[in-house]
């Protein structure tokens, strides 16, 4: 009697996943996921420690990547969770990426660039400062600008 081959089940039809907009409502997502980063359990596993004195989770980076996903596009997150895990992984590399290239321009010494006297000086002082939450009413037109293009090159060219 001969054996017939054993049928494969059928694969399940994944959903479709749309695309993700980044970029609407000022980039409310990119915030979200900057923020889920930033909680302890997720930034330890992620880019490490804080602090040596801080406990590992034994939790992988896919979990945490999928926890994101859970945490800021839960509609998505509940149609296909692996997908939406890989995009957020994708958007959290390309972030970092992004602010690698943008962090090497601004450590860039200037060698060569003389000063206004003709010599070259190695101790150049700032005529602004801009903290992390943004320019204030005290800094210059000029460096709102620089600090504008700066926020846009991040959030919306990634």
């Amino acid at each position: 009697m001969p054996r017939k081959a054993a049928e494969k089940p059928e694969k399940a039809v994944k959903p479709h996943i749309p695309d993700i907009n980044w970029a609407v409502n000022n980039s409310s997502l990119v915030w979200s996921l900057l923020a889920e980063i930033n909680k302890a359990e997720n930034y330890c596993v992620l880019y490490g420690k804080k602090e040596s004195s801080e406990n590992t989770s034994g939790e992988t980076k896919v979990t945490v990547y999928n926890r994101i996903a859970e945490a800021i596009l839960p509609d998505m997150y509940a149609l296909d969770p692996r997908t939406v895990g890989k995009h957020v992984k994708s958007k959290l590399e390309s972030l970092k990426k992004l602010y690698q290239n943008k962090a090497k321009r601004l450590l860039q010494t200037g060698e060569g660039v003389n000063n206004k006297d003709g010599s070259q000086g190695s101790e150049e002082t700032l005529p602004f400062y801009i903290m992390g939450d943004g320019p204030c009413v005290e800094t210059p037109p000029h460096a709102v600008n620089i600090w504008s293009m700066s926020l846009y090159l991040f959030i919306c060219l990634n």
